[in-house]
């Protein structure tokens, strides 16, 4: 139970960190939610606003944020069945809704790509989940 409830935080934490908001703010001094048709502060209109090769990064660093935390759950804790439910979401939650961005956050696409390709471990299931989506 301790490990679901500090994973759950991490992975929060994790995914509220907007890498697609703020890697053209600090280096391009863009704010790809002002120049961008929907708002959204995403890796594809990171893309579209800086180009293809931050754009990436980006989206990288946006998988990565929720991987990481549920892989190290799944892998190097061994947590199983509902103690996992919250550990994947939170990442997905936390860019959606992130406290850094006054619960404005992004679509959340490459957020839950990414927790679901933490589970692999378990299931080569998700993984197709993750392709299709």
């Amino acid at each position: 139970m301790k490990h679901c409830i500090v994973m759950t935080l991490l992975g929060f934490i994790s995914g509220m960190v907007m890498y697609s908001y703020l890697i053209p703010l600090l280096f391009f001094h863009t704010d790809i939610r002002a120049v961008s048709a929907d708002g959204n502060p995403g890796s594809s209109n990171a893309i579209r606003a800086v180009g293809a090769g931050v754009g990436v990064t980006c989206m990288i660093l946006d998988v990565g944020k929720a991987f990481l935390p549920v892989f190290i759950a799944v892998y190097f804790l061994q947590m199983r069945g509902l103690f996992l439910v919250p550990v994947t979401v939170a990442p997905v939650a936390g860019h959606a809704f992130s406290p850094l961005m006054h619960f404005k956050g992004g679509k959340a696409v490459s957020a839950t790509y990414g927790s679901l390709l933490g589970l692999i471990p378990l299931s080569f299931f998700v993984l197709a989940l993750a392709v299709i989506m």
